[in-house]
């Protein structure tokens, strides 16, 4: 409980003998990159990617160098199967990025791109370790590119060779650590750990802390992890939290989603 209690201390301001989340509400304004940034990940998270992409372009015509915003816009594209569409985004994200990169080359080698497709993952294997594996199939797509085979066979091993770098490099806790320590976390990379893996919350807190306590999903994700500890009171500090900010993005109609039955479930059983 005593690390709870440091992390609630660095985001709960005493107000009348009851805590609340401090949110940072006011640096995401209206209108704002970050404001259809976040707006788009609630979308995300309750699976209307096509709100989030709506969204998303919003945000790209305010700055197109986000690389948040570049990511999730690309992800979401290459899950459609719009590879051109879905390269123009995904090339502005840090190569270090393994899901980002995977996707690219695979985008590239739908396009019939294959000499940026084995280029985009050697630049990635610069920066990641490599197993052995990897390094010998890594030999034979550069001898395959060399020897100029069919274009179906260049196709057929270079998306095995992706298939092959994409379960190697899967998101997973490491994964993480290292992205973590090049400075390259990602919301929706830890979002997306945390619906798959308990013990997240490490990873939620400190996205949180760099983001200024603001990000209703990861809130939500929070809530959900302290509520499986059973650490109700926190469970209903960060639901009530992520609904003040689904309701200052201009979501109220979503914050029903983000489990405002629980909201009230939880109050009512603080209240016995």
């Amino acid at each position: 409980m005593w690390m709870l209690a440091l992390v609630l201390n660095m985001f709960i301001a005493a107000e009348g003998g009851r805590g609340e989340l401090g949110e940072g509400r006011e640096h995401v304004r209206k209108g704002s990159v970050r404001w259809y940034y976040e707006r788009a990940v609630a979308y995300y998270a309750l699976e209307r990617t096509g709100k989030a992409t709506i969204e998303l372009y919003k945000a790209v015509e305010l700055d197109s160098s986000d690389a948040e915003v570049n990511f999730l816009l690309g992800s979401l594209l290459y899950g459609r199967g719009q590879w051109a569409e879905a390269v123009k985004y995904l090339e502005k994200v840090d190569v270090g990025n393994p899901i980002a990169t995977v996707q690219l080359a695979e985008s590239y080698v739908m396009l019939g791109d294959y000499r940026k497709a084995l280029s985009r993952l050697e630049q990635l294997f610069k920066i990641m370790p490599l197993d052995e594996g990897l390094k010998q199939r890594l030999e034979v797509a550069r001898l395959d590119l060399v020897a100029e085979r069919s274009t179906e066979v260049l196709a057929e091993m270079l998306l095995e060779f992706i298939s092959e770098v994409a379960r190697v490099y899967e998101l997973s806790e490491p994964v993480l650590e290292f992205l973590k320590g090049r400075g390259k976390l990602d919301p929706i990379l830890v979002i997306s750990y945390a619906l798959e893996e308990d013990g997240s919350s490490k990873y939620i807190k400190e996205e949180l802390h760099i983001r200024g306590g603001f990000g209703p999903v990861l809130l939500a994700l929070l809530a959900r992890e302290e509520l499986a500890r059973g650490h109700r009171q926190e469970a209903l500090q960060y639901l009530e939290a992520a609904v003040r900010q689904l309701e200052h993005l201009g979501l109220s109609e979503a914050a029903g989603d983000f489990s405002t039955e629980e909201i009230r479930k939880l109050r009512g059983e603080g209240r016995r």
